[in-house]
């Protein structure tokens, strides 16, 4: 398999950006409760009891809602919808939108609010904004790339990076799959477990990019020359009517039949697509999902977008990049196609991986498959293939 072309680099002259405008502290009219001695009904000697404030935290949590106005709670802290984080002075900042119920009376900063606007309720968007970084492609050679084991490895030298996960890789789970739509499955899946779909630096283990879905890939480059394949590309949006970007269709005879020897795999009728069965995860560009996004300025400066939810209040893939695109249109005066190199989607789903290494310490900021939650206690990510580390010096 011949490795692509790698792109030229820009000659363009980085232009200076300006500083992320910082979110505004949340501010609230409600009176702040006394935690440590105000008498009331189940008091004892002025301070309340565990089992008052526990009662009381009971109940807003089975109602599903904020204390009543005008009371604070001790218990139940007020939820943070919008925030910015400054995570290395003038080079690194994070923004988390959440758009839980409730976000529509706390945000008040017309950037962020533009964001919402565009988000599925219960969703969570985060950014992370990266200037002067160097990326790399970087993975184990063996093809199967622990994420946790990365993350430590680099924290233990001491480096400073965000880790995210990056290729499509063949599921050795994987039932029906076809090397290209309509062909012979492939009997031996698991055999090909964790090879990278298109070419990678990283592994010699891959498979080739599905004929049918070879337009909508492109090739991410690191600074070093390391690289990997992923798609689709996002500046410009997709024609999610295609065919090829299917993954369901009615259910008929000819569909069934090449369903064998796995018939049940249908929901409401429909049934999957060739397409469905192919490597990559193109064929769900229309569905929602979970996703991740990698964008390149034309300038000295990388964005990482990562959507998380339960995968029904997921995002298609035009609802990501209009996402990306009402940021960078809010927070920098942007355009998505005039000013940016590249607008890659990466694999998404449980596959997302975005973690800030620093200080020999390390957090996740985004994981796939939790429902935007945070991660719990135990939890280890998906195994991938090739991930992208950003470092800073």
């Amino acid at each position: 398999m011949s490795k692509p072309t790698p792109k030229p680099k820009s000659t363009l002259k980085a232009s200076p950006v300006a500083k992320p405008t910082p979110a505004p502290k949340p501010t609230s009219a409600k009176p702040q409760q006394d935690c440590t001695g105000t008498k009331d009904k189940g008091s004892k000697n002025g301070t309340k009891t565990a089992r008052t404030v526990l009662n009381t935290a009971l109940s807003y949590i089975l109602r599903r809602a904020p204390p009543p106005t005008g009371e604070a709670s001790c218990a139940l802290p007020a939820k943070v919808h919008y925030e910015m984080n400054e995570r290395e002075r003038d080079k690194v900042w994070t923004y988390v939108f959440e758009s839980s119920a409730g976000w529509q009376n706390i945000v008040t900063n017309p950037k962020a609010k533009a964001v919402f606007s565009k988000m599925n309720p219960d969703g969570k968007l985060n950014v992370v904004v990266m200037k002067t970084a160097q990326s790399y492609c970087v993975g184990s050679p063996g093809g199967k790339t622990d994420p946790y084991g990365m993350a430590v490895q680099v924290m233990k030298t001491g480096g400073k990076c965000l880790l995210t996960n990056g290729n499509y890789f063949v599921m050795g789970g994987a039932q029906n799959l076809e090397f290209h739509a309509g062909g012979p499955i492939v009997e031996n899946v698991r055999d090909y477990n964790h090879f990278a779909v298109g070419f990678t630096t990283s592994t010699p283990k891959q498979v080739d990019v599905p004929v049918d879905h070879a337009q909508y890939y492109e090739t991410f480059t690191g600074d070093d020359g390391s690289s990997l394949m992923c798609g689709p590309g996002l500046k410009e949006p997709l024609n999610l009517n295609r065919p090829e970007l299917q993954y369901w269709c009615k259910k008929t005879r000819e569909t069934t039949e090449h369903a064998t020897p796995h018939p049940d795999v249908e929901r409401n009728g429909l049934v999957q697509t060739v397409y469905a069965q192919i490597p990559g995860g193109l064929a769900t560009s229309n569905q929602p999902n979970e996703r991740l996004v990698t964008v390149i300025m034309k300038r000295d400066m990388k964005l990482v977008f990562s959507y998380t939810s339960r995968r029904s209040k997921g995002v298609t893939v035009n609802h990501m990049r209009s996402l990306v695109e009402v940021y960078l249109a809010s927070f920098f005066k942007v355009d998505i196609k005039a000013d940016t190199e590249q607008v890659l989607n990466l694999d998404g789903g449980g596959s997302i991986f975005v973690a800030w290494v620093k200080n020999n310490r390390w957090e996740v900021i985004a994981a796939g498959n939790l429902g935007g939650a945070r991660t719990p206690s135990g939890w280890r990510p998906r195994m991938v293939t090739t991930m992208i580390k950003h470092t800073l010096e």
